[in-house]
Order: C-alpha cells, then sequence, then structure tokens
C-alpha cells in the first residue's frame, strides 16, 4: 500500500471525524520515514520473544522518533501472545511461547524508557489465539497493567533533563531514563497513585543474564534510595549505589536528595 493513499485516507477521516487523531503500525519502524506523515500517532510492533533480543522494541522505538523527528507520539506494541497460535503456511511455529512474566514486565518498561507516550498489548483474541487459554499469563499481564495504574504520573511525567552527570558501569546492559514528577501532577493523581514529588530513575537489564552495576552521581546525595514495588531501599555512598538486576529485571528508583 503506498504512502500516498495512506496520507488521503487520513486526510478523508479527518473531514468526517476532526475529533480522533489517526495512527497506523509498522513492524518495520524505518517504514515511518515514509508513513509517518501520514498519520498522527505511529505504533510498532516488533515481537522478540523468544527468537529476538528485546531491544529489537527498543531500537524500533528509536528508528520512529527519527523518522518523524520527535514531533509525533511512538506508541509501543508489546508482545503478549504466543507465536505457536499464528502458524505461517507450512511453518507451525511451534518454538512459539508467551512471554514469561520478567520478559513482558522489561518489554513494558523498556519502552517506557525510550519514549513511548503509549503502550497497547497484542493480543486478547487473535489467530488462534485467546489469552483466556493460558490463565497465568493473563494473571500476569493484568499484575503489569496494575503496577503501570500505580505509578501513572511517572508514566506522564517529562524527561530530566538537566540532572547531574552521572556513570555506570555495565551500561549497554542496562536501558534507564530519569524522570522528574512535580507536585501538580504527583496532586492530580493523588488519590490513584503511589508517586509522590521528586526524581525518580527506571533501568532495564535488557539481557537474559544477572547483572551487576554501579550508578554514580557525583556530588548529588547521602542516604537512601527507595525502590518501588519491594520493600527495601538502596544506600547511597559518596552518590554511588550498587544494584543487582535478574535477568530482564527492572528497578523503579525514587531519587531522594
Amino acid at each position: 500500500m503506498p504512502p500516498s493513499f495512506i496520507w488521503k485516507l487520513r486526510d478523508y477521516i479527518q473531514t468526517q471525524d476532526p475529533g480522533h487523531p489517526t495512527t497506523l503500525v509498522l513492524v518495520r519502524a524505518k517504514k515511518a520515514w515514509d508513513y509517518g506523515p501520514g498519520v498522527d500517532i505511529v505504533m510498532v510492533d516488533p515481537y522478540p520473544i523468544p527468537k529476538m533480543p528485546v531491544t529489537w522494541l527498543s531500537e524500533s522505538i528509536e528508528e520512529a522518533k527519527k523518522a518523524v523527528f520527535n514531533q509525533k507520539p511512538i506508541w509501543a506494541v508489546v508482545q503478549a501472545f504466543d507465536w505457536s497460535a499464528y502458524p505461517y503456511g507450512e511453518e507451525r511455529r511451534e518454538w512459539g511461547r508467551n512471554p514469561t512474566y520478567e520478559e513482558e514486565r522489561c518489554l513494558t518498561y523498556l519502552s517506557l524508557v525510550h519514549g513511548a507516550k503509549g503502550i497497547f498489548y497484542y493480543t486478547f483474541r487473535g489467530g488462534n489465539y485467546f489469552i483466556k487459554d493460558y490463565p497465568s499469563h493473563w494473571e500476569e499481564l493484568k499484575e503489569i497493567v496494575k503496577e503501570l495504574n500505580q505509578i501513572y504520573p511517572l508514566l506522564l511525567a517529562p524527561p530530566e533533563i538537566n540532572f547531574p552527570a552521572f556513570k555506570w558501569t555495565q551500561n549497554k546492559s542496562v536501558h534507564y531514563l530519569i524522570k522528574k514528577v512535580d507536585k501538580d501532577l504527583s496532586f492530580h493523581y493523588n488519590n490513584k497513585s503511589i508517586i509522590k514529588p521528586g526524581r525518580y530513575l527506571i533501568a532495564v537489564n535488557v539481557t537474559n543474564k544477572s547483572v551487576k552495576t554501579s550508578l554514580t552521581i557525583p556530588n548529588y546525595f547521602e542516604g537512601k534510595a527507595k525502590i518501588l514495588f519491594e520493600d527495601r531501599e538502596i544506600s547511597i555512598t559518596d552518590g554511588e549505589m550498587n544494584l543487582h538486576f535478574n535477568p530482564y529485571g527492572v528497578y523503579i528508583l525514587k531519587l531522594e536528595k
């Protein structure tokens, strides 16, 4: 389908229903250079589990962002299905499986770290797949969405630009983002969220191996950093904290000063 058709279709839809944005889903993010101008929101849907690295998703988000010059929102379509439910011709795809809880959570927060403005899980039902046929996977996915709802202000908060320079070890294995939640945003969702005003670090191990790493924030603060969704804290000494990531592990840290 040529990009010009999408542009014309978008123009027609907006004459009929100007109040709703248009979107297009692309598995090959580089196609956003051609199709991105024709929609309001670009969605990318690489499904990496179990054969590809999870960074296929983050790389797709970054490519799509470049293609629209960061002028349009990018949404991540996160894999929540088993490829074996989608046979292709003679290929039965018996190697397929659902993402594990750790993989699903990793993909979710990796999307946020790379600037996705929306998250869409695929799929509830499609092809030969029905998620309720996999009750444990269905419960795990609901648990992740429940977690996102509890940190909603953090999802809406902008990245922290003016943050002191800091250093990681093992930084190729860990993708991260620091966000700042202001008082107005926190107050607006106060009854529904565990997020208080301040700076937060979201860090994701993109590998299937454990990773030990340290984070140094020179001249920033001493004390402890609270780990959200875990009943513990991490000590900070001379601006340095040591982190141990499980395979595909995620940390959401409240950085106190």
